[in-house]
């Protein structure tokens, strides 16, 4: 009680000498280690409105500032947070625009942290960013319709948020700022991406990347590029170039100079994921054991994605459609993979390849059986059974044909390899040549 006393007596700088002077960082440092948010909020708020410009208090100012933004976010008060920033505007226009937008940016994403709260931040960044018009400023502007155009990806609005790229590149281009060029053709890449336009998507990465070798390339950006390159080589299930990629990532992202361990997580998560689609699951154990991995598997937050991501290493590699099943619809497993696209994805199409193996070993004895008595080998319904033989047999990767009046599938022998017509090619174009060859000495001796 009487520590929290003494902290609230000097966050209320009411003294002669603090008065005087006004806050400083200390004061900011007192006010955030108060018992309750409200008196927290009042202290931080009191911080905001002395009138003092000197250095040390605006300094003070901009710590509380941001102090008093994660107040609002932890207690989920979008509302709140969103005027905050609004009233600051006076504020953040007496001091340098580069800290102010640094400010911004971090104020927008607190509400990020706010659940269902991406409409409000797409509206505060839209308000701001008049703001940064109004005052013709350059730096603050660009870095605004950056976060923006990220915004807007997320909130897959991807017309608005190519216009808003295109038009930001082309300024940025004769500015011949490459480091801004970087981010700005990565997030084309994932906007290209999200919409599966894939030869776009690889095109304006490999620009982001000639872009950040031009220029020091901070870690955050190598460390997405080489995060967005090995979801880029996945799609083309090249995951042996993907597991490499996302290596390097967990690396920059558990780094000594820069660390995020929500993306460090969707790293390791994504390397798990390669390794099982590589067909080795038994690798899994080994990449857990990694020094990477270790700073990332302790963490709280983590436990129940990589013990999911151990369910279905198992499941695959004991080719348990059923097991794989369960992994995936099935609590708690469930809530932690449907939330990723990029893993879910993977893992359909994980589900959709054990479903046609395991139809194939099943159909091996038969030459024709009824769709009910696959159904209660391979232990899927019916529906999905035929579903997926249709497309097995549209794919020429199975010989056979469905009798759905009968309910029954009939199989065929496979083909033996008929060498003849290519046999037969191969003498044509030899007689080709041969005469070809005539023409021409008759040709020199005419």
């Amino acid at each position: 009680m009487a520590t929290t006393a003494a902290i609230a007596t000097k966050v209320d700088f009411a003294g002669k000498g603090a008065s005087e002077a006004g806050p400083t960082l200390a004061d900011v440092v007192a006010a955030k280690n108060l018992s309750s948010a409200e008196t927290r909020i009042t202290a931080l708020e009191k911080i905001l409105s002395h009138s003092s410009m000197a250095e040390e208090t605006t300094r003070a100012k901009e710590h509380a500032l941001l102090a008093l933004g994660e107040q609002f976010s932890e207690l989920g008060d979008g509302q709140r947070l969103q005027t905050l920033v609004r009233t600051s505007r006076e504020f953040l226009n007496s001091i340098p625009k580069a800290r102010a937008s640094k400010i911004v940016r971090d104020m927008v994403d607190l509400l990020g942290k706010i659940p269902n709260a991406l409409d409000l931040q797409i509206q505060t960044t839209r308000e701001v960013l008049l703001w940064a018009e109004e005052d013709r400023s350059a730096f603050f502007r660009q870095s605004l319709e950056l976060r923006l155009a990220a915004l807007l990806l997320e909130a897959r609005q991807f017309s608005e948020a190519t216009g808003l790229i295109d038009s930001l590149l082309t300024e940025v281009k004769r500015l011949d700022d490459k480091l801004l060029q970087a981010e700005l053709l990565l997030l084309e890449s994932r906007v290209y991406f999200e919409l599966r336009n894939y030869a776009k998507s690889r095109a304006s990465l490999t620009a982001a990347r000639s872009s950040s070798n031009a220029v020091y390339c901070p870690p955050p950006l190598q460390a997405a590029l080489d995060m967005h390159s090995g979801i880029l080589h996945a799609q083309e299930n090249d995951f042996k170039t993907a597991f490499s990629y996302f290596y390097e990532a967990l690396e920059a992202y558990t780094g000594p100079k820069f660390s995020d361990n929500k993306q460090a997580l969707r790293s390791l998560l994504y390397m798990l994921l390669s390794k099982i689609m590589m067909g080795a699951p038994e690798d899994i154990s080994v990449v857990l054991g990694g020094k990477a991995a270790l700073r990332i598997v302790d963490h709280a937050d983590s436990r129940a994605p990589v013990e999911a991501m151990r369910v279905i290493a198992q499941a695959a590699g004991a080719a348990s459609l059923s097991d794989l099943r369960a992994a995936r619809e099935e609590q708690p497993h469930s809530a932690v993979l449907s939330v990723d696209p990029f893993l879910s994805m993977h893992l359909r199409n994980l589900q959709s390849d054990l479903l046609e193996k395991s139809l194939l070993r099943a159909l091996l004895p038969y030459s024709r059986v009824e769709l009910s008595r696959i159904a209660e080998l391979v232990g899927v319904d019916e529906t999905t059974i035929e579903t997926k033989i249709s497309q097995m047999i549209l794919g020429k990767r199975f010989r056979g044909v469905l009798d759905q009046e009968a309910g029954c599938l009939e199989i065929f022998d496979p083909e033996d390899d008929d060498t003849l017509y290519v046999e037969a090619r191969g003498v044509i174009e030899n007689a080709g040549s041969a005469v070809d060859a005539l023409f021409s000495r008759v040709a020199k001796l005419n």
